[in-house]
């Protein structure tokens, strides 16, 4: 079932449970309360992310998880004004430890060969998050598995041309505020194996 179609079977659900409680529910506010409930504006910006997807065995990282998607158009220019500089590893560290301390979460890690760019964010008071950047497929694996046993979700991937793999976990419970702020950028949040 491809995600546009899990998305719309919610919604039936959603409208079911709501009319056996008494309440009126159209077909088209179904699909609205879900496309809010997983952090999109509305069920058209929705379906306009998730169509421009096109998944293909070369995208898939590790265990199935999807990386994130990057739109083009005014999407393109927006990112480039928001996007931190490109920066060397030894910079990195140091830049999400002060931006931690000022309220700010990369929330979008991108790395090119030896070099990272990030995403900021500022972050809802009591927001748990992790960010790694630029590590192997075995160590993503390993991040991903603790964060998962935490309770965080993957929010973002990306799969650089050199396969090394940055990511950003958060608490489950901001991940759809998150997934809102991404797609502001034309940002598609990681798509994780069993929908996690």
């Amino acid at each position: 079932m491809s995600p546009i179609e899990k998305l719309k079977a919610e919604a039936v659900a959603l409208r079911e449970k709501e009319i056996a409680a008494g309440r009126a529910m159209k077909h088209c506010e179904a699909l609205e309360r879900v496309a809010k409930s997983h952090g999109y504006a509305s069920w058209r910006a929705c379906i306009a992310l998730l169509e421009s997807i096109k998944p293909t065995d070369a995208d898939r990282a590790p265990e199935e998880s999807r990386p994130s998607r990057l739109l083009d158009g005014d999407f393109e220019a927006a990112r480039q004004s928001a996007f931190t500089s490109w920066m060397a590893p030894r910079l990195t560290q140091a830049t999400v430890d002060f931006s931690r301390n000022i309220g700010l979460l990369p929330i979008y890690a991108e790395t090119s060969g030896q070099c990272t760019r990030y995403l900021f964010w500022h972050l809802p008071a009591g927001t748990q998050c992790e960010v790694r950047s630029g590590r192997a497929k075995e160590a993503f694996l390993e991040f991903d598995r603790k964060n998962c046993d935490q309770g965080r979700r993957l929010i973002s991937l990306h799969v650089g041309p050199d396969q090394r793999y940055s990511a950003v976990w958060i608490s489950a419970e901001h991940h759809a505020a998150a997934v809102q702020f991404l797609s502001r950028f034309g940002i598609s949040p990681a798509e994780h194996p069993g929908g996690t």
